[in-house]
This record gives structure tokens, C-alpha cells and sequence, in this order.
């Protein structure tokens, strides 16, 4: 099975919740489709669930690299300098 695939389906940013507008912004940036890492947690991320989540990512001398949200920005603020500590 291909790794864009769950149950023989393959999987688009369409099918996996994302909003009309996220889809055509990441058309835009010619992602056709998403990658296994993002088929396995964007649904769960669009449910409102805490998720962790490894994925190769190519190249990068980095370990690894970390995407957070936070309803507000002042949070979003605070949770980026506990992570810079």
C-alpha cells in the first residue's frame, strides 16, 4: 500500500478535513498530497486532540522540528520560549 493511503484510499487535504481555503493555499505551494505523517494527524489536530507525532523529514541535520498552535498569540508566545528554554 503506498504511503498516501489508509484502507486503499488515497488520502488529499480535501478528504482529510481541511478547510476550502487551507486546501487551495497548500495547492498553491504545489503540495499535491499529503505525507503519511500528516494523513495520520491532521484529522486528530481538526478534533481538537493533543497529538506527538515523528516523521523523517528529509535532509535536515536537525533531531527534530516541532509545530505548536495556541488559541491566542499570547500563548502561542509563552509556549515558544519554553520550548527556546
Amino acid at each position: 500500500m503506498a504511503s498516501d493511503q489508509i484502507d486503499g484510499e488515497v488520502k488529499t487535504f480535501k478528504n482529510l478535513g481541511l478547510c476550502d481555503q487551507l486546501v487551495e493555499a497548500v495547492a498553491k505551494l504545489d503540495w499535491a498530497n499529503p505525507t503519511p505523517i500528516q494523513v495520520e494527524a491532521i484529522p486528530h489536530a481538526l478534533e481538537g486532540k493533543d497529538l506527538i507525532g515523528l516523521a523523517q523529514t528529509g535532509d535536515s541535520p536537525h533531531a527534530f522540528f516541532a509545530v505548536r498552535s495556541g488559541p491566542t498569540r499570547e500563548l502561542a508566545i509563552q509556549i515558544s520560549e519554553q520550548f527556546e528554554a
